[in-house]
């Protein structure tokens, strides 16, 4: 493995030691603390959180997190990583009274990401950053690559607005049917300022197609005057927001995937099976058509004109049971439960009663 990253700086780990030792003492001392983690009504300050993070204990949580997600094979390959040595703080303003955080691979709506977010780390004055925001898992045509969601460029210390902007931001589109999508922003250190001309997209950029992008690839180009020095990313899955992004801003017909399962397989038919349920074991053998029509004439049979459909009784245990000769000592047992599920609407007789019980 391959570290691209920035070096971390060196400290005393007998001191960070006997420090996390005496912090969780003192926490453990603190009978306040104990009985409200108990009540479950302890609060987290997020804040103080970010700053007991920092150092080298944030970079080895943020990198294990990517890891374990797979965002540093995915993006640089199965050799390179890197120590995240700037601490990323990422949000979206989801409405007047709330945002959303960024945090190492948590979930968000593409609903709360319809904007740019509010990116916070710290950096000195002199000093030039780039921001990228990539989608991994996406593409329409080649599973390789990625799209390009957000680029700001030459970005002078930490304020966002003093960069270029080569991409503009495009919320978050993960496909329907096509589970959860990660979103990766990822940091970089330049060692100068840069001519990105050969980056730059059309301002507003409304094509997929230009939007293909390869963090490989441009890691490569600029390797000598780039660093990744900062990692941050969540995942998300479809909503009705991206129909219409779809439809309104791109443009284009919203392709929708369906899981199509395999044919299950049935073993060859017996004559008598073992300890099998012998309804259920011909059953396998039917076309489910067939049930469902059986189903569905039983339906009909018991439907009036006047009284609407049949409903299902409240207490269907009470029935006289010599109504329907399932007292029979002839009648098989196989028989008779069937006779209790359709009085239940149970299984496969769900579809004869209305949803709600009858008198």
């Amino acid at each position: 493995m391959v570290n691209i990253g920035l070096p971390l700086p060196k400290e005393n780990k007998e001191k960070l030691k006997e420090l996390k030792k005496a912090i969780i003492d003192g926490r453990r001392a603190n009978h306040l603390l104990e009985q409200a983690a108990r009540h479950r009504t302890l609060k987290v300050d997020i804040d103080q959180l970010e700053n007991d993070m920092k150092g080298s204990a944030f970079s080895k949580h943020v990198r294990t997190s990517a890891e374990h997600y797979g965002v540093y094979k995915d993006l640089f390959g199965p050799h390179a990583y890197f120590n995240p040595a700037v601490a990323l703080s990422i949000a979206f303003d989801y409405d007047d009274d709330a945002v959303s955080h960024v945090f190492n691979g948590n979930m968000l709506k593409p609903a709360e990401c319809v904007s740019a977010p509010h990116i916070h780390y710290e950096a000195e004055k002199d000093t030039l950053w780039s921001i990228v925001l990539t989608a991994p898992d996406s593409h329409l045509a080649d599973n390789k690559a990625e799209y390009l969601h957000w680029f700001v460029g030459n970005i002078e210390g930490s304020t966002i607005d003093t960069g270029e902007l080569l991409c503009d931001f495009l919320q978050p589109l993960p496909l329907r049917g096509t589970g959860w999508h990660r979103y990766v922003f990822v940091l970089y250190k330049q060692e100068r300022r840069i001519d990105f001309a050969s980056e730059k997209r059309t301002q507003p950029c409304k094509s997929l197609k230009e939007r293909t992008f390869h963090t490989y690839d441009f890691y490569k180009r600029y390797e000598d005057d780039i660093t990744p020095a900062g990692i941050g990313f969540f995942q998300a899955d479809w909503d009705s927001s991206v129909s219409d992004i779809f439809h309104k801003t791109l443009d284009m017909k919203e392709p929708v995937y369906e899981f199509d399962s395999p044919p299950l397989h049935i073993a060859i038919q017996r004559q008598v099976p073992h300890k099998q349920p012998f309804n259920l074991y011909l059953d396998r053998y039917r076309d489910p058509k067939d049930i469902a029509k059986e189903v569905l004439t039983k339906r009909f049979s018991d439907r009036s004109p006047f009284s609407g459909e049949p409903r299902r009784r409240q207490f269907p245990g009470i029935m006289p049971w010599s109504s329907l000769n399932d007292r029979d000592p002839l009648l098989p047992s196989w028989r008779k439960a069937q006779i209790q599920k359709e009085r239940d609407g149970r299984q496969r007789y769900r579809h004869i009663y209305e949803n709600r019980p009858g008198p």
